[in-house]
């Protein structure tokens, strides 16, 4: 939804999609190689036990990985944003031994309670506060409205993320440094 939205947005700013072929990425081998990794381990995590074991070392090469990726294009605002939301979720998934955190209250309210079995091994589900540690940085949000059919529920992080992949496309688009957020952060 982010980047349909952005790309709608870049046209109104009189961008054009073909922009995007624009994009040139730094060390993209780091950034897909941290999704190979985790989308290897969440499969093997659902077949294989020993896997849920080294979460928090798989999650935490993995977002060293993709960190330095961001780092590395950070010349968009947007690289800045999903570093930072990505940074939000390692540091509150770190302190949970290697898992996000969700609230069962949220998954309910979302009407996701049918799907807490299929939750991958990154994930935990827990009750009450005390529980976790950083909870204002777990899965908390719920997402109401035809918005929360694809996410459910969210952390800050994801937000943030979110709002990042929304920038990038959006200059993307529109062809031009559009951000005032541009200026403040000296980019260019």
């Amino acid at each position: 939804m982010a980047i349909a939205a952005a790309i709608i947005a870049g046209i109104l700013v009189k961008g054009r999609i073909s922009n995007l072929l624009n994009l040139k990425f730094e060390k993209t081998w780091l950034i897909l190689a941290a999704f190979v990794i985790l989308s290897a381990a969440q499969i093997a995590g659902s077949k294989y036990g020993f896997v849920q074991r080294y979460s928090f070392w798989i999650n935490l090469v993995t977002f060293c990985m993709l960190l330095i990726g961001l780092w590395y294009n950070r010349r968009y605002v947007g690289m800045l944003f999903i570093g930072l939301g990505c940074l939000s979720n390692a540091v509150v998934m770190l302190a949970n031994a290697g898992k996000m955190p969700v609230s069962m209250e949220m998954i309910e309210k979302a009407g996701l309670s049918h799907m807490v079995s299929q939750l991958s091994f990154r994930h935990m589900i827990f009750e009450k506060w005390h529980q976790v540690r950083l909870p204002f940085l777990s899965d908390i949000i719920h997402i109401p409205g035809f918005l929360g059919y694809w996410v459910g529920v969210a952390s800050i992080g994801d937000l943030i993320i979110t709002l990042g992949l929304f920038c990038v496309v959006l200059e993307a688009v529109a062809g031009r440094g559009i951000l005032p957020i541009r200026q403040f952060l000296k980019i260019d």
